[in-house]
């Protein structure tokens, strides 16, 4: 590949996710998109099908529903790459992570189907950047009432993954 993408600098995201930044580990982050996806996916395929139903505590997302979120996340947020790219200034909506999760079937799915359809939407992102026009990776949009870039997006899409994957061998599987 001819290019690379940079992580947005430092203050141009939201709070939120510039405390992500400790999950950013290279400078392109497109090639570390295609690396995490292949990860993520080996990971899930290595997990027992009975750790799916895991919760770290009452009440929390088992890890199939974390999984899961992390697919919802991933659609939205190439949703909004699209839409960003081809010049959409309508503003899009914020979405409430928690009612996606409680409306799914998530916890009635299997992990290697869940690994199979994460794996597909990672496929689906890494073509749809890969065939970008490189000069729309800082066109702004609005979303969930804030201005983003698509380069912040993808960055978002790369950083939600690592800090969940994190998140559950920390605190699901203790490792």
């Amino acid at each position: 590949m001819a290019f690379s993408i940079l992580p947005p600098a430092e203050g141009t995201i939201s709070e939120y996710y510039e405390s992500y930044r400790q999950h950013i580990m290279e400078n392109d982050m497109f090639k570390g998109l295609v690396a995490q996806g292949e990860l993520t996916f080996q990971f899930l395929k290595s997990l027992p099908e009975k750790q799916g139903d895991n919760r770290y505590q009452e009440g929390k997302w088992s890890i199939k529903e974390v999984f899961g979120h992390l697919m919802d996340t991933e659609r939205i947020l190439t949703y909004r790459i699209l839409c960003f790219m081809r010049g959409e200034r309508q503003p899009l909506p914020g979405f409430e992570e928690n009612d996606y999760v409680r409306n799914s079937n998530y916890a009635a799915r299997t992990l290697k189907d869940i690994g199979e359809e994460m794996y597909s939407i990672r496929q689906s992102t890494i073509h749809m950047i890969l065939n970008m026009d490189m000069n729309t990776l800082d066109a702004i949009g609005i979303a969930n009432g804030n201005e983003v870039t698509v380069r912040a997006l993808i960055y978002m899409v790369l950083v939600h993954e690592r800090h969940h994957v994190k998140f559950i061998k920390r605190y699901y599987l203790n490792y």
